[in-house]
């Protein structure tokens, strides 16, 4: 099994297709380790590099990371009917443990190629965090990204910090995502000095962002909460545009 992996595994000369595109590895290295209860797993290869240590079972961790995804999607959906069948069914029983994870991608333009993505991002990003499973589960991960482009949307100098914590068998969240870009171009416009917050604590979110566009007054300060009731609710409160000299202002405006 995948917790029993130990030693060093190594793939050469890999090609891959997907529908009509291929792509081509020259290799893929898999170190694994074990000390008693500590784990150290690395991945090597042409795209990118991994690693993960702490007092884990592989298995845990991927089955607590996806249970983590699946609980916070549910809460965004609120459906009180599909959130109460699930915490009602049986849970998987957590187990306490650590983990800290990096991942440095290389060169993803031979992955991208083979999804046909419009995605550039620049060589060697270094994205690094923590997961920890118990009575709360937490995940953090931060990265900076020089050059990140979707399609026609591109940022630069861009610095991304999640932290979010969950209590176990509750629907209880507190997360925090903090974005903060240099400069962008949105779809031909280019914009400057963007910062967003969100802050998710339990049924409530408040979110904020501010961007500026470049050499010109146009500026957007968005403030704003979502409320998980009954139903979602969106409200925009003391949120201003300017846009071509003019100012518009909403005090308090429900979507």
């Amino acid at each position: 099994s995948l917790d029993s992996l130990q030693g060093i595994g190594e793939l050469r000369n890999l090609n891959v297709q997907y529908k009509d595109k291929f792509m081509h590895l020259n290799s893929i290295v898999v170190n694994a380790k074990k000390e008693k209860q500590a784990r150290e797993l690395r991945m090597s290869s042409d795209l990118a590099e991994a690693s993960a240590t702490g007092n884990f079972y592989f298995s845990d961790m991927f089955r607590d990371l996806q249970r983590l995804l699946t609980e916070l999607k549910l809460n965004i959906g609120n459906d009180p009917v599909q959130i109460a069948e699930y915490y009602r069914g049986p849970l998987p029983i957590t187990k306490d443990y650590a983990v800290d994870f990096t991942v440095k991608m290389k060169d993803l333009k031979p992955l991208t190629h083979l999804l046909s993505l419009d995605l550039e991002v620049s060589p060697n990003v270094l994205l690094e965090g923590n997961f920890t499973s118990g009575i709360t589960t937490m995940l953090t991960a931060y990265s900076s990204i020089p050059t990140l482009r979707y399609e026609n949307f591109a940022f630069h100098n861009t610095h991304l910090d999640i932290n979010t914590s969950k209590l176990k068998d509750s629907t209880e969240v507190l997360a925090m995502v903090f974005v903060r870009s240099d400069k962008q171009e949105i779809q031909g416009v280019a914009t400057e000095d963007l910062v967003t917050e969100v802050i998710w604590d339990r049924d409530h979110v408040a979110f904020s962002l501010d961007i500026d566009q470049q050499k010109m007054k146009n500026n957007v300060r968005l403030r704003g909460t979502v409320d998980f009731h009954d139903s979602t609710y969106i409200r925009l409160k003391n949120s201003t545009f300017q846009l071509m000299s003019k100012n518009w202002t909403v005090d308090n405006g429900a979507l």
